[in-house]
């Protein structure tokens, strides 16, 4: 019995190099650049750079493809649709329990957002306009804040070139910042930036998946509006 098989018209010639192209020009050209920069990672990373890669082994397989082991193709799509997520959910829920891993999802953002909004606003009068921080921590919360606040990362220049020192000033923002113990002492790089910031008492917040992890602790101080 003869496998049944896919058919399609004819490509023509023009479509056919236009999927070889776009499917192998940018993964040459992000790989030259990586070795002329030195980079040890494909730039812009590897996922857009396959984007037309499946699309280009059809355009290879021909006009004809037939069709064999339906049975196990159908499972193995079955399995490649089912088994990622499901894998993402038990690692989240048993990796903070079994390995102590501190996972970025299980960081309650709502809840961080929601704090440093609301004490600035209670403080200030006026809604939170900028978060200061590394890109994890305040990043997180200036998405999560209602306010929408930008994000001042690292409070320098040159990563947030959007912001200015003299915006800081002008509009107040909340400084966030990692901490391992009760002190919560600010980085030096922020302390040296803003030199008459003061840290207040960390804040602790429960993950979503609490497991073996000790409490996020996050240090903060906020400069006020001129």
């Amino acid at each position: 019995m003869s496998a049944p098989a896919v058919e399609r018209a004819p490509i023509e010639p023009f479509a056919k190099t236009f999927v070889y192209f776009f499917a192998l020009a940018p993964v040459f050209i992000a790989t030259l650049l990586a070795v002329l920069l030195g980079r040890p990672t494909l730039i812009g990373g590897a996922a857009p750079l396959v984007v037309l890669s499946g699309l280009a082994v059809v355009v290879a397989a021909g006009d004809r493809i037939p069709l064999y082991r339906q049975r196990i193709s159908a499972l193995v799509w079955l399995g490649l649709l089912l088994l990622p997520p499901a894998i993402i959910m038990t690692a989240t829920v048993a990796l903070p329990w079994t390995a102590a891993v501190d996972l970025e999802v299980s960081k309650p953002a709502h809840a961080m957002g929601q704090f440093f909004t609301d004490t600035f606003r209670r403080r200030t009068g006026k809604p939170l306009a900028i978060v200061i921080g590394d890109v994890r921590t305040a990043g997180l919360i200036a998405l999560a804040s209602p306010d929408r606040p930008s994000l001042y990362v690292e409070g320098s220049s040159a990563l947030a070139p959007w912001l200015s020192d003299e915006a800081v000033r002008q509009k107040g923002a909340i400084l966030v910042w990692t901490v391992a113990d009760t002190g919560g002492a600010p980085p030096a790089s922020l302390k040296a930036r803003f030199p008459d910031m003061v840290a207040e008492v960390p804040r602790s917040f429960d993950r979503s998946v609490q497991g073996r992890l000790p409490l996020l602790r996050i240090g903060w101080a906020m400069i006020r509006p001129r």
